[in-house]
């Protein structure tokens, strides 16, 4: 479960982390307002703001996946495969670059597109799980060696069928996100509430039927990949429509967007940890604590993504707060766990105490000095607010060029509509 749940999580941390270089995205206070930037615009007026993290991302994810795809074709040679894999990451980038000249691609899309293209992926190994433990369908390459032990005469069919499907969904998933409307171009706060919701709901298809299963006994391990896999599933559009339902009405600040992410982590974090901090595995069986730790991780994801949608409300609060913050948690957490690992502990509670007193020490210095940095990269003045027209100032963070953006006000409830100056530090 755990390596299943982070490689999720590192897949949509790579989307994450090619965004912040490339882009400072400035949505509104509460919500209520999403601003364009007109120097992202073509002449024809389409907003192109998102499209170098699309073109970025996707090169980046394809290099990822393809190789694993052209990997399983038998017939070529490893020089073959490897010529294959540079050729199609290469091609990615230019294609990518030149298919996406005229179209639409403001940050919440490109969010749902990356996202499309990770389930475009994620799916065909549910599938191929499913299919293998499941079903006979590899019943007949099976064979019994020598020694008894049993083994699959060549690519199993269930692994060939997970593979190949991968060159359809995965395209698939990224046109199946660029034309959902559930949110809009450019509320990319509300991309990444909803993408969180689905995929952390299709983790606990791994989390539910460890309670039932145990994945390690051999006469059990067929029925827990299969529940498994079916409701990774079904929980993965459910999480979807979910998220759906909690941003529908508003919009979310990106930065507050990426906190939803932050909070959550620390809370799966927390609970995960709890069990070991108060060295329980001297009372439980290893499955009996991993049960607990499991169920205390979930209780603990539950209350970090529900706090999280309550912070911050009625304070603008950036992306680059918010991925200072879970920089420094991360940073909190590794400077924690160096400590016993230096020690040469063999006590798993060491290791507990340690992560989470790292973990919280880190978030809540983070929290400070995102703090400080909202001092000084937002004034707050309201220059001027006469009906339909506000002027806002936002002075320089670091030393690198600004860039005066006059953008339009769009808002979502009955509030004054106009124009706002912006000088924005990217």
């Amino acid at each position: 479960m755990p390596i299943y749940r982070s490689f999720w999580h590192a897949l949509n941390l790579l989307s994450l982390l090619l965004l912040v270089p490339i882009a400072a995205p400035a949505q509104g206070i509460k919500g209520n307002f999403t601003f364009y930037d007109k120097h992202e615009l073509t002449e024809s007026g389409i907003n192109q703001q998102g499209r170098a993290w699309l073109v970025l991302s996707l090169t980046a994810k394809s290099s990822l996946f393809l190789p694993q795809v052209i990997h399983s074709v038998k017939t070529l040679t490893k020089d073959q495969k490897l010529g294959l894999s540079f050729l199609l990451a290469g091609s990615t980038f230019y294609t990518t670059y030149l298919l996406t000249e005229n179209i639409d691609l403001g940050y919440g899309r490109v969010a749902m597109i990356n996202y499309g293209g990770t389930l475009g992926y994620l799916y065909p190994l549910q599938l191929k799980l499913f299919l293998h433990y499941g079903t006979s369908i590899d019943d007949g390459q099976r064979r019994i060696a020598d020694d008894g032990s049993m083994y699959y005469e060549g690519p199993k069919l269930s692994d060939k069928i997970g593979t190949y499907s991968t060159f359809f969904t995965f395209p698939y998933g990224m046109y199946a996100g660029y034309i959902s409307k559930s949110v809009g171009s450019n509320d990319l706060g509300n991309a990444l509430v909803v993408t969180y919701m689905s995929q952390t709901l299709g983790a606990l298809g791994y989390v539910i039927p460890f309670f039932f299963f145990d994945p390690n006994d051999s006469q059990e391990k067929e029925d827990y990949f299969v529940a498994a896999s079916l409701l990774t599933m079904g929980l993965i559009p459910a999480g979807y429509l979910l998220g759906v339902s909690m941003t529908r009405h508003t919009i979310v600040d990106p930065g507050r967007g990426v906190m939803v992410y932050v909070s959550g982590f620390l809370g799966t974090l927390t609970g995960y940890a709890l069990p070991l901090f108060f060295d329980m595995g001297k009372r439980y069986s290893p499955q009996e604590l991993m049960k607990l730790q499991l169920a205390t991780a979930t209780i603990g994801y539950t209350l970090g993504t529900s706090l999280s949608m309550k912070m911050f409300q009625r304070e603008p609060f950036s992306m680059r707060g918010s991925v200072l913050i879970g920089t420094s948690t991360l940073a909190g957490l590794v400077t924690g766990v160096a400590v016993p690992l230096i020690k040469q502990s063999d006590h798993e509670h060491h290791y507990a105490k340690a992560a989470l007193s790292g973990a919280w020490a880190g978030f809540l210095i983070g929290h400070l000095f995102s703090q400080a940095v909202a001092k000084c990269s937002y004034s707050g003045i309201w220059e001027r607010k006469i009906p339909g027209q506000v002027n806002i100032s936002l002075p320089a963070l670091m030393n690198i060029p600004l860039i005066a953006v006059s953008s339009k006000v769009e808002f979502t409830r009955e509030f004054e509509v106009g124009l706002a100056e912006i000088i924005w530090n990217f």
